[in-house]
């Protein structure tokens, strides 16, 4: 009886000293916990640096203006997906991250959209990016130069939004870059499948269908200058692009010529064969 009763309280100290151990370790959790968490809010991490990468034609200032960010606040209270959000609001920015950099810093990686052509709509030019966005208005060519894009309806004309879902056009403003955009001065979508370019010279392009509209517009530029007398061509016809062809301007002698020889062969005066 004496010996149960010895190892009973032998027990219970040990089951004591197990739970004093598991308290003691849960206060230090806790209160290192407490510490991390008090240490997080102090101002140590404190917004220090706000860093902005992918600029073009945005200004640092205006995209830190725009994140709603501001130095001083504490990095963790910091909401990155509602600058992100603020971000992507803004018509010229196609993709943003906004990240936290411990202990001091907020890194905004950014792409901005790329203009790519002019919508003329009421005598003023909203600007496209390869997608058919608006990412800005202006009432001058001065700021851009870019081809216009006529012959279409436009189903919005706010900033930040598609201008038009219209397929020919997204694959035209995909293909318009680099050389083909200093060569182009219009392209004319108002019938689908009889795209029409005109050249900064004024020269007609006939490009037919969307279809394999980059190989069309490098054709057109590399075909046009490779001739001697561009003014005299009426029209480059690339709507294959196997097989493409230059109609040339008759000059006025030919045209005399040609009137001429038409009207006595009307009345039959002569055999011209």
């Amino acid at each position: 009886m004496h010996r149960s009763c010895s190892f009973r309280r032998k027990y219970k100290q040990q089951d004591l000293h197990k739970f004093l151990r598991t308290l003691n370790k849960i206060l230090v959790c806790t209160v290192g916990v407490l510490g991390l968490y008090c240490f997080s809010q102090s101002s140590f991490f404190a917004l220090k640096n706000i860093e902005v990468q992918g600029l073009k034609r945005l200004s640092s200032a205006e995209v830190t203006k725009k994140s709603g960010l501001s130095k001083g606040r504490n990095l963790f209270q910091i909401d990155l997906a509602q600058a992100k959000k603020r971000l992507l609001a803004h018509p010229l920015i196609e993709r943003v991250e906004v990240k936290r950099h411990l202990p001091q810093t907020v890194l905004i990686k950014l792409q901005e959209r790329e203009p790519r052509a002019l919508f003329l709509i009421d005598h003023n030019f909203l600007v496209l990016d390869q997608k058919g966005f608006c990412v800005d208005k202006i009432t001058s060519l001065e700021p851009y130069d870019l081809p216009i894009i006529t012959g279409l309806t436009p189903s919005s004309t706010a900033l930040g939004e598609q201008v038009s879902r219209n397929r020919s056009l997204v694959k035209v403003l995909t293909a318009l870059d680099g050389d083909v955009q200093s060569f182009f001065s219009e392209v004319n979508l108002a019938v689908p499948d009889h795209i029409r370019g005109y050249s900064r010279e004024g020269i007609p392009v006939l490009l037919g269908t969307p279809e394999n509209l980059p190989e069309k517009f490098r054709l057109a530029v590399s075909f046009l200058g490779s001739l001697k007398n561009a003014e005299a061509v009426e029209y480059v016809d690339i709507r294959t692009v196997q097989a493409p062809a230059v109609k040339y301007l008759e000059n006025k002698a030919q045209k005399r010529e040609k009137s001429v020889s038409t009207g006595l062969k009307e009345k039959g005066n002569i055999d011209l064969r």
